[in-house]
């Protein structure tokens, strides 16, 4: 509390690299510190923050204090991820049914050839 404290005051002694680094590392480096520090790169490290929140969605890990501490454009993060998974799960769902239908007319097909056969043979 008191290095961040000192840090937010301009205190330069406590506004270091290992500073920022830990800093951002404690808010699992949602923001970069690498833009921080030299002004380099994306200001969110998206990539990584999205992983950590889709492992939470994915594993039903999400506690009602997570989500009280999310801010709005995080939720709608979430929602338009959970969206997407929801489209991508239809469109796996149609191809698998589309799949299974083509299965079973290539049964009913083969079957009714199988009995063709079985008719003349007998």
């Amino acid at each position: 509390e008191t290095n961040v404290r000192a840090a937010r005051r301009g205190d330069e002694r406590y506004l270091t690299e290992s500073f920022v680094k830990t800093f951002c590392l404690v808010y699992k480096n949602i923001v970069s510190s690498d833009w921080i520090w030299n002004g380099e790169g994306n200001m969110l490290s998206i990539n990584e923050w999205h992983d950590d929140i889709t492992d939470n969605i994915s594993s039903e890990n999400i506690s009602e204090e997570i989500l009280m501490k999310l801010t709005r454009e995080e939720l709608v993060l979430i929602v338009k991820q959970m969206m997407q998974l929801h489209e991508e799960q239809t469109e796996m769902y149609r191809i698998l049914i589309s799949q299974n239908t083509e299965m079973i007319r290539n049964g009913q097909k083969r079957l009714e050839e199988i009995m063709s056969m079985l008719k003349k043979t007998v």
